[in-house]
Formats: structure tokens, C-alpha cells, sequence
């Protein structure tokens, strides 16, 4: 709220004196009612009472939301056999199987005496 100013009143008066100029003349001149008694005003003529309008109606609930069933479903992982790494893994597992097997030279005769003796 501004700060009240020193010209503050004379505009509430000149409000006051332009309401009361505007205003009928019937109307400005009213007396105030007695203690006790209603005050009723009545109607200009040529103004026929209205009936009230209708209440507005009521908004219609929303319609529920539906799943939409083309959606695509969530992607998935790839089963573990289409996976880089396992190939990778079995790579690594079959080429230390064949080096193993190559430098170990393969099946041969024992180095043992028990297979040459004879039995006398």
C-alpha cells in the first residue's frame, strides 16, 4: 500500500462529490432506514426479473488412459553366446589348448622299464 500523501484526502473527496453527481438523483437523496426495518430497493421499471441461470455442467471425468499396444516392446540383451567377449573367451581357451599340446609333443612311448620286461 502506498504511503499516505498530503493530496490523498482531496482525491477521496473528489471521488466522493463524482459518485454523487453520477448517481440518480432519487437514489443520492435516500434516507437512512429506521432501526428494526428492512431496507428493500426496489427494481427500475421496465426491467422484468430473470431467473437465474443454470448452474454450468458438470465436466465429464477423463477418459482413461490406454496403453498403447504397438508399442515396441523394451530392448532386451543379447543371449551371452552373441556376445563379443564369449567369443573372445573361447578364442583365448583354444589357442592355449593347442600350445599346451604342442610343446608337450603328444602320445608316445613311456620312458619307463616296466612296459620291456620280460617275464621269465
Amino acid at each position: 500500500m502506498a504511503p499516505m500523501s498530503r493530496h490523498t484526502p482531496s482525491l477521496f473527496v473528489a471521488t466522493i462529490v463524482a459518485l454523487l453527481i453520477l448517481l440518480p438523483a432519487g437514489r443520492a437523496t435516500a434516507q437512512a432506514p429506521a432501526p428494526g426495518s428492512e431496507v428493500v430497493t426496489p427494481l427500475p421499471p421496465g426491467n422484468p426479473p430473470t431467473a437465474a441461470p443454470p448452474p454450468p455442467a458438470p465436466e465429464p471425468p477423463a477418459p482413461p488412459i490406454a496403453v498403447d499396444a504397438a508399442a515396441p516392446p523394451a530392448e532386451r540383451d543379447p543371449p551371452f553366446y552373441k556376445r563379443q567377449w564369449f567369443w573372445g573367451g573361447l578364442f583365448v581357451v583354444g589357442v592355449t589348448t593347442l600350445m599346451i599340446m604342442a610343446v608337450s609333443g603328444g602320445p608316445g612311448m613311456p620312458t619307463t622299464t616296466l612296459g620291456n620286461m620280460r617275464a621269465n
